[in-house]
């Protein structure tokens, strides 16, 4: 049984160019999409999100956010440590395709957060150019902060020759056929990191976060659901 690799678009190379009819009048409603934030910093407990410079939430260790709308464009991102409100991060991200859901990873450590936006929704079913489906999906995403070389995903059958490059998520990967199968996380030499009991569910769209530290083996698995098929 295999399975089928569907487009990524990367947020930060999307070029989305929008054109508006009125009648000079009407400036319209600003575009939007929405954001969920994902923490996987593995040293601070709970972090706060502010852009530009409105606090939205706040995000336990290895847990998500829901959707915010967020205007697009060029937006300031702010993250702090819930506890002192101090600043790990400030940085620029941009959303580019407005009407869309994206996902965006915050990991590395309190002294060094990195973060990666990715578009959430799945474009192309091998018929059409830009043709927009949903069906049964998911993709890997790699957190794990002191492993900075890619990731192999190792199920009997599945997923040959995929890799997982650190804060570089997979395309979408779908399958109609329900199995239940033990899936490897492995470094670059093969050494297994963790084992995760993947069960396949087909009315899910989901992402599959490998987070946590290597050194102190505190290494996890998250199912991060980002909604029904068809319903993002």
């Amino acid at each position: 049984m295999k399975l089928a690799s569907y487009f990524k678009i990367s947020a930060l190379c999307v070029v989305l160019f929008s054109v508006g009819c009125n009648n000079g009048d009407d400036v319209g409603e600003p575009l939007t999409t929405k954001v969920l934030f994902f923490n996987a910093i593995p040293d601070v407990n709970s972090i706060t999100i502010q852009v530009d410079g409105q606090a939205l939430t706040n995000v336990s260790y290895s847990a998500n956010s829901n959707y915010f709308d967020i205007e697009t464009g060029i937006r300031s991102l702010s993250i702090l440590d819930t506890s002192s409100d101090e600043i790990l991060l400030d940085a620029d991200f941009n959303l580019v395709l407005a009407n869309s859901h994206s996902s965006l990873f915050l990991a590395g450590s309190r002294s060094d957060v990195r973060f990666a936006i990715e578009i959430d929704e799945i474009l192309g079913d091998g018929s059409a150019e830009g043709t927009t489906v949903r069906f049964s999906s998911l993709r890997m995403v790699h957190l794990l902060n002191d492993e900075p070389d890619a990731l192999q995903p190792l199920a009997a059958g599945y997923f040959n020759g995929a890799m997982i490059n650190y804060l570089d998520p997979t395309g979408w990967f779908s399958d109609a056929n329900p199995a239940s199968f033990p899936w490897n996380f492995a470094n670059s030499a093969g050494d297994t990191l963790v084992t995760y009991q993947y069960v396949q569910k087909p009315d899910l769209t989901r992402s599959i976060v490998v987070l946590g530290n290597v050194a102190n083996n505190s290494i996890g698995v998250r199912e991060l659901v980002h909604d029904t098929v068809g319903n993002l």
